[in-house]
């Protein structure tokens, strides 16, 4: 992991996307490397804040979280950096082009447990977004091309 470690400080948004891509896959696929992955956190903090990246290299900031997130043992280091506010700014934009349910379930899984939390009010009205999709393509409608969930 030391040469993507490494890649992720590059300059090249191009070569971060793929290296941000890559270690998403072995996130959600390789939870026996997550004590490694989870030394990067903060890089990923940093790419999500980083408004001179494109969307793209910045959602997989986003990605990140969500898959790391499923893991229990990983959630204590994630909240530590604190991650649920930008999360809960991406997850309140309301935009599918920055990943909102990805960021709504993140903040599930990491804060799902304190059930006053702030952050989960707004994960709600996410998911009840979810759920109108759903229904209206289960009744045959469609849903919104318009909507932004």
């Amino acid at each position: 992991m030391d040469v993507f470690s490494q890649l992720l400080y590059t300059k090249h948004e191009e070569i971060l996307k793929q290296v941000t891509y890559v270690l998403n896959l072995v996130a959600s696929n390789a939870w026996e490397v997550h004590p490694i992955l989870v030394q990067m956190t903060p890089r990923f903090l940093e790419i999500l804040h980083d408004t001179t990246l494109s969307t793209l290299v910045r959602t997989n900031s986003v990605r990140y979280f969500s898959h790391m997130s499923y893991n229990p043992a990983m959630r204590a280091e994630l909240l530590s950096s604190n991650c649920i506010e930008p999360l809960t700014a991406v997850m309140k934009s309301g935009s599918i082009d920055w990943r909102c349910p990805t960021a709504a379930i993140a903040i599930a899984n990491l804060v799902g447990d304190q059930k006053d939390h702030p952050a989960l009010s707004a994960a709600a009205e996410i998911m009840d977004k979810i759920v109108d999709a759903f229904d209206a393509t289960l009744d045959g409608d469609g849903y919104s091309r318009g909507a932004t969930t």
